[in-house]
């Protein structure tokens, strides 16, 4: 699942990389339109009206909404092809860009693995990946801070973070994701590495930042998948696709 930054950016901009994951190894993708970007404009008002939603009309309150609404309505469309068995939501990947791209998809992952746990029900820990093209700790009212207090997010987490080598915070990112309990790669053997490698930082030498490091020009589509790849693909045994209907007694 694919999330845009905020401001004059769509769903639109994952156009070549969903393709890419698509046609190179059949990954299923859902791009998505957040609240007040791309064709996410309509809300219907409590007397039955409708308004229009732009980027620099939102309010505190519809951020907060994009992880505790627009999120969980599209987990829901992947929970709908889950029981049609055409997907395994067990190996959700996040690709993210820019400072709220980053920050929500961050905290509806907290969100995901906080969920309580029920003998009938299975209730989220499906993230099992993130990539963070140009990740930021904060953006508007919402922080990063809470998603750093679970231990999943900080030494169970794979991932990804891509970013300008002229940009500062994928690096203190990259420190909190690197938990007490996450594998060393430095203090691995090279076969060690490959295996079990799960948090990577891949500078780029441009000016570019967001989803603009997708550029054809850039290895960054390459880093993304061999990273799916990894982390999720080959670890198939990890994640079988396993039936998420309730149960009954």
């Amino acid at each position: 699942m694919k999330l845009h930054d905020f401001g004059k950016h769509n769903r639109g901009e994952f156009h070549r990389l969903a393709l890419g994951l698509q046609k190179a190894a059949g990954h299923a993708v859902l791009s998505i339109d957040l609240r007040g970007h791309g064709e996410s404009t309509l809300r219907k008002k409590p007397d039955g009206t409708e308004e229009t939603l732009a980027p620099d009309r939102l309010k505190t309150t519809d951020f907060a909404a994009m992880i505790s609404m627009d999120l969980e309505v599209a987990k829901r469309f992947l929970m709908a092809k889950q029981h049609a068995k055409e997907l395994n939501i067990d190996r959700l990947v996040l690709i993210v860009a820019g400072q709220m791209g980053s920050v929500v998809a961050l905290n509806w992952t907290y969100q995901d693995w906080s969920w309580k746990q029920t003998p009938f029900l299975r209730q989220g820990q499906d993230v099992k990946a993130l990539v963070l093209l140009s990740p930021a700790s904060g953006f508007k009212s919402l922080k990063t801070s809470p998603a750093f207090t679970h231990p999943y997010v900080t030494s169970g987490l794979s991932v990804l973070l891509v970013a300008s080598r002229t940009e500062s915070e994928y690096k203190q990112l990259h420190n909190r994701f690197n938990g007490k309990g996450r594998f060393k790669a430095e203090d691995a053997s090279p076969e060690d590495r490959a295996k079990r490698q799960d948090l990577f930082m891949y500078p780029i030498d441009t000016d570019l930042r967001g989803t603009a490091l997708l550029s054809p020009e850039l290895p960054v589509n390459k880093y993304i998948l061999q990273f799916i790849n990894l982390r999720v693909v080959q670890r198939g045994e990890d994640f079988p696709w396993k039936s998420r209907e309730r149960k009954t007694t």
